[in-house]
């Protein structure tokens, strides 16, 4: 059996494709636009038969291909025979939302040649894609949505759950006094909490120290601070994810930087690994002075 999993990208012009095929390429996948149908067994077969597989890839087809739309049954059965795992993402849209893109975005129809009218274009695809899209394993209808709706969708479908791409979240320990971040999201300031800079034994370590960690864990506040912030993120990143966000920003500020901001940085990194995502932890000003 196949250790490449494919995701084949189809539907109605307009309905989305060029944003799906993005969306995949962002996700890891190895993409293919506008492939004949009859390579899709040896694409697959190139792929599986790297020194390292590649073990995730996209391609979309669709009616440009002309004549060689004509042999996705055929493919099709030849992958279902090889026992290649793979999945229809149809893309569709209604009749008026698609004459209202094309209107709006002045591309021609790949039917245009067999039609003057956009709309018998549209009728024709249809008909042309019946088949396949009886095949599908997810129908999305994007009539309603917009661009970052669909992106969500998709990655929310179609995400590999390993590999670099893993959704990310940046944490950034900095000082205030010299300055914010530019790159983040949101931003917590913790200047209220116990500060080692006035413990003289302290003052050269950073948040990382256990000496120092305990100085700040003795604020009762630092206990309930950790746990508001581990509530606050489980609420607000699936938002991010489903606009289709690979990305989200955290700043966490003391005064310099040093003490208090690392300690809880470092905190909200190991809860955001803990939780799954991929934590990139970041100290701008640690050891600045």
């Amino acid at each position: 059996m196949s250790s490449t999993e494919l995701v084949i990208i189809t539907g109605l012009s307009g309905a989305g494709k060029s944003t799906a095929i993005r969306c995949f390429e962002e996700m890891g996948f190895f993409t293919v636009d506008n492939m004949p149908p009859a390579l899709l067994p040896l694409f697959v077969k190139l792929c599986n038969e790297r020194a390292q597989p590649v073990r995730h890839v996209a391609a979309v087809v669709d009616v440009r291909g002309g004549s060689f739309f004509d042999d996705v049954r055929a493919a099709l059965d030849e992958l279902d025979e090889a026992s290649v795992p793979y999945r229809i993402l149809f893309l569709d849209a209604s009749t008026e939302s698609l004459l209202q893109r094309f209107k709006e975005h002045r591309f021609p129809h790949p039917l245009a040649h067999l039609s003057e009218s956009l709309l018998d274009c549209l009728e024709t695809e249809r008909r042309l894609l019946e088949e396949l899209k009886g095949r599908a394993s997810v129908v999305q209808d994007t009539s309603r949505q917009t661009v970052r709706q669909l992106r969500g969708e998709i990655l929310r479908l179609f995400s590999p759950e390993e590999g670099p791409r893993r959704r990310t979240i940046l944490v950034t320990s900095f000082g205030f006094k010299y300055g914010l971040p530019p790159d983040v999201d949101y931003l917590f300031d913790v200047r209220y909490l116990r500060n080692p800079y006035h413990d003289e034994a302290l003052r050269p370590h950073t948040g990382e120290n256990p000496d120092v960690r305990a100085y700040i864990e003795a604020d009762p506040r630092t206990a309930e601070l950790r746990a508001r912030l581990a509530d606050w993120l489980t609420f607000v990143l699936p938002g991010h994810w489903d606009e289709g966000r690979w990305y989200v920003g955290v700043g966490i500020g003391c005064t310099g930087g040093k003490h208090r901001s690392v300690m809880l940085a470092c905190d909200v990194a190991a809860w955001c690994e803990s939780a799954g995502y991929r934590a990139v932890l970041r100290h701008r000003d640690r050891g600045r002075e």
